[in-house]
């Protein structure tokens, strides 16, 4: 094709074999255009994977979903002796996530070990007929004379039978005059919690630690700043509460005092010097319903220069009872 035949082709006058084929070009490249378009948008616009990325966290949200609500040891809280039992899942819950981590089982019960028989020294064994051994008292009885009335009888100790997988055991002889002594107490036993382990991980050195929901709930309550502050709360109150019953315990009380005047007079019949001493001492106590009864005895000497007075030194005692209300 010739440029002047594509000269025609635009201008219309040129073949319409040719004008078709010009028309089914533009349109295959209109046609790449926007593949290439579609191409760059769908690229530019998509979300990076690790955006969306289904992570372990992701992944165990998702199972707990599923497996729906966990079943738990306790639902209202009435043993007071185990709280964690209302975080603690149930025995029979199958399917947990945090019981999939082997946990070390207890050991097995040892063998129960047939209790040991204290045998006084007065005392027969004698094998039974199913191979069973017969403890058997002495047989202290003497003769006695047919003319004669019968003694009474010492005490047989009852025959015992001990079963052949029980231990016989001849215990040490104890003062009957002697109270018994009595065993020791057993210490309980102390639970060791299991130690943490600390996990770091290889590429990203990270450290981890493995909690089970009773640590990590104990650790919580533990480093909680409220709770530190909360556990004040008891041993305040405590100290109020001795402080309000201290109101009604009976009080002692005292008081002294001493007074001096020396006022020169131009009367004879006018003291220029004078002392008053007051001692005071007594009880007092708060009633529950706000009654205050108070007992005290008082003295009160009195001296002056007064000349015509009889008794220059005088004393005057006073015993006083109150009731306030």
């Amino acid at each position: 094709m010739s440029f002047d035949a594509h000269h025609f082709s635009f201008g219309g006058n040129g073949n319409p074999g040719e004008q078709r084929n010009s028309t089914a070009i533009a349109g295959c490249r209109n046609s790449a255009v926007l593949s290439v378009l579609f191409v760059v948008f769908q690229l530019t616009g998509c979300v990076s994977d690790k955006v969306d990325e289904q992570g372990s966290l992701t992944s165990y949200q998702q199972t707990l979903a599923d497996q729906g609500p966990q079943e738990r040891a306790d639902t209202e809280g009435r043993n007071p002796h185990q709280p964690l039992d209302l975080l603690r899942p149930a025995p029979s819950a199958t399917g947990s996530i945090t019981e999939d981590r082997e946990r070390p089982q207890p050991p097995d019960p040892p063998e129960p070990v047939p209790p040991a028989v204290i045998v006084p020294p007065d005392v027969e064994i004698v094998e039974g007929p199913d191979d069973d051994e017969i403890i058997e008292g002495p047989d202290n009885t003497p003769e006695q004379d047919p003319s004669q009335p019968p003694e009474p009888s010492e005490q047989v100790p009852p025959a015992v039978i001990v079963p052949p997988d029980v231990e016989i055991v001849e215990g040490p002889e104890q003062d009957p005059s002697q109270p018994p002594e009595s065993s020791e107490p057993v210490t309980p036993a102390v639970v060791v919690p299991p130690e943490i382990e600390i996990v770091a991980d290889p590429v990203t050195g990270s450290k981890s630690v493995e909690l089970t929901v009773e640590q990590a709930v104990a650790r919580t309550l533990a480093n909680s700043p409220e709770i530190r502050v909360v556990s004040f709360d008891p041993p305040i109150a405590k100290q109020d509460i001795t402080r309000a019953a201290s109101e009604f315990d009976m009080t002692a009380f005292g008081s002294l005092n001493y007074d001096d005047e020396d006022n020169p007079a131009n009367s004879i019949f006018q003291p220029g010097e004078s002392e008053v001493q007051t001692w005071e001492s007594g009880v007092k106590q708060k009633g529950l319903t706000g009654l205050e009864w108070s007992l005290s005895y008082g003295l009160t000497r009195s001296w002056d220069d007064l000349v015509g007075r009889t008794l220059p030194t005088r004393y005057e005692p006073m015993l006083s009872f109150q009731l306030k209300q």
